[in-house]
């Protein structure tokens, strides 16, 4: 008996990671406070603040996540590329405007459950915020909607 029950433990883990373990992909990163009908769009000007547009899954709101070896061995740290092949960077400091550059920076998704996600800067612990004017900013944890984001499948 202890085994089964152990067995359906490690089966019921493996499912979990699976549904709620972010892999390497392409993604749209849908705002919640919009109802996932804005996306994260690049405009493909580098070092322009990134907005939020109307959602039209298309290669300007497809942004690829790759795992990366930054951050502790239990947590999974990503890069998040534009198809344009630059990278999303929000800097360190709160408040900061979130843009598209040539150098990387490791986001940690953090599954907030529905389908929603948190996105927390590597090395600063300020989280992604979709603020009301439609821009992508760096703030310290506020339990709002503003700091939730749908990462959808997209086609690349």
């Amino acid at each position: 008996m202890k085994a089964t029950f152990g067995l359906g433990l490690g089966a019921l883990a493996a499912l979990c990671q699976s549904v709620y373990g972010l892999e390497d992909g392409a993604y749209t990163i849908d705002s919640v406070i919009s109802g996932g009908t804005e996306a994260l769009t690049d405009y493909r000007q580098p070092g322009v603040p990134l907005e939020f547009a109307q959602n039209q899954r298309n290669e300007y709101q497809t942004w690829k996540f790759q795992e990366t070896e930054k951050g502790s061995s239990n947590d999974k740290y990503f890069l998040i590329q534009s198809t344009a092949g630059t990278f999303l960077n929000c800097g360190t400091e709160k408040g900061s405007a979130c843009v598209t550059s040539d150098s990387p920076q490791a986001f940690l998704p953090e599954f907030a459950g529905n389908g929603k996600y948190q996105l927390v800067v590597e090395g600063s612990g300020y989280f992604l915020n979709a603020n009301y004017k439609g821009q992508l900013m760096l703030a310290a944890y506020d339990t709002t909607d503003n700091e939730l984001f749908f990462l959808s499948p997209a086609e690349q």
